[in-house]
């Protein structure tokens, strides 16, 4: 494995919520705390994932919950859920996993990609060439407050500039 293309394991930090649009956003940081990655997720995917940080077991099982559950009383074990970007840039997951002389990998939705991994105690990782470009594009600088009462971790507000000749109302 090329240095480029070298694998950096990634923690769930918390959710947060966009202040832009508050559409929920999981917050994955490297195992140093040198990169931190906010992936967009679905209203329904950031409670599944947020249950399963707090260890709240919700009275019937959620859909990751059954696929976790298929997956360990079949045999299966996940090797691993790895992040990366496509041509465009747009943000992907994949599944790898096998049993016994068997080995699968299959793409599914980053949020998807989480949530299991966060069940089945499977290691997170992302191209470290990845996360860089991610980084310089602007994308992995977030400033966390996770004080919140309300339990929801928030993304920081950037500050506005005032566009030139034009005032900021005070």
């Amino acid at each position: 494995m090329t240095r480029k293309n070298r694998k950096i394991g990634l923690d769930v930090r918390g959710v947060a919520l966009d202040p832009a649009d508050a559409d929920p956003v999981v917050i994955l940081e490297d195992r140093e705390r040198r990169f931190t990655l906010p992936v967009p997720v679905g209203p329904f995917e950031a409670g599944a994932i947020i249950l399963e940080l707090e260890g709240v077991k919700p009275p019937r099982p959620l859909t990751h919950d059954l696929l976790a559950d298929f997956l360990r009383s079949h045999g299966f074990r996940v090797e691993s859920a790895e992040l990366s970007t496509d041509e465009g840039g747009a943000l992907k997951a994949s599944l790898s996993y096998r049993k016994g002389l068997g080995r699968w990998r299959r793409e599914l939705r980053p949020s998807d990609a989480i949530a299991l991994a966060l069940r089945l105690k499977a290691p997170l990782r992302a191209a470290a060439s990845d996360l860089v470009e991610r980084v310089e594009a602007g994308e992995g600088t977030v400033a966390v407050d996770p004080a919140r009462a309300d339990g929801l971790w928030w993304l920081e507000a950037p500050e506005r500039q005032p566009e030139h000749g034009r005032r900021e109302p005070g």
